[in-house]
């Protein structure tokens, strides 16, 4: 008798073991399919926004060199811009175009934002920037250079390098524009003060704005230009966390 229990009981165990690989079999199953269900959907949704023209983000940092496959955007924006021009409003326009940028020419975006932080793509990984490190945008302080050390950060926030490789071309392209000598003053303005240096906008008779220049002569226009300045920074800094698209001007009749 005892032996026959045994059996049984040798036989349940085998049962039950039998039953734990199949149970086994069939989780792996099922999760692998859940995996290549996952990998086809982001594959599909990767294939749709390739045909609708959308770029894999470059294997160099997003911000320090110029994408040329968006050379094809630079006219558009740049007539969307001169419809910003008419109405005045610099802001809006930096908004946008930033928008536009960061989250419509790429399969992912090229700076994203979490936990305080703009994550920016630097080939391999991101990094990490807050807006005062990004671009000098403080939004409780007036900006102001102390010392020299504070002044090398200031020649060299990345936002400098995205506005000479995203904002000058679509601006010099609005130049060649018909009405562009017609545009307000606050508007190239700000969008000149955006582009630093290369921008060219004349502060003080002689004294163009630039990030390059000493410590003084910044000081200096920044009395003048100074709240212009952070204004369009904080656009931009808008532009970067908008989840749709800001209105554009439509087209007059």
């Amino acid at each position: 008798m005892r032996g026959k229990l045994e059996s049984m009981q040798d036989q349940m165990h085998r049962v039950e073991a039998a039953l734990t690989r199949v149970e086994t079999m069939v989780r792996s199953t099922v999760q692998a399919k859940t995996v290549k269900e996952k990998q086809r959907l982001k594959y599909n949704s990767e294939k749709a926004l390739r045909e609708r023209g959308k770029l894999k983000l470059p294997s160099f940092h997003i911000l320090e060199r110029r994408d040329a496959r968006l050379s094809g955007k630079t006219a558009g924006w740049a007539e969307v811009g001169m419809r910003f021009g008419a109405l005045d409003q610099p802001e809006q326009f930096l908004t946008w175009v930033v928008y536009k940028w960061n989250a419509c020419c790429y399969l992912k975006k090229p700076i994203t934002y979490s936990g305080g932080y703009y994550r920016v793509h630097t080939g391999e990984i991101r990094c990490n920037y807050g807006a005062f490190d990004l671009m000098g945008y403080n939004a409780k302080q007036s900006i102001f250079i102390k010392n020299d050390g504070q002044l090398v950060d200031f020649c060299n926030r990345p936002w400098w390098n995205w506005a000479y490789n995203v904002l000058y071309p679509v601006y010099t392209t609005m130049q060649e524009l018909p009405g562009f000598r017609n545009l307000p003053e606050r508007f190239t303005r700000g969008v000149r003060l955006i582009l630093g240096g290369c921008g060219e906008y004349e502060v003080y008779t002689e004294l163009c704005w630039d990030q390059n220049e000493t410590r003084f002569q910044i000081n200096k226009m920044l009395k003048r230009v100074g709240v212009d300045l952070r204004s369009m920074w904080r656009a931009c800094c808008d532009g970067l966390r908008h989840k749709a698209e800001p209105a554009s001007p439509t087209i007059p009749s």
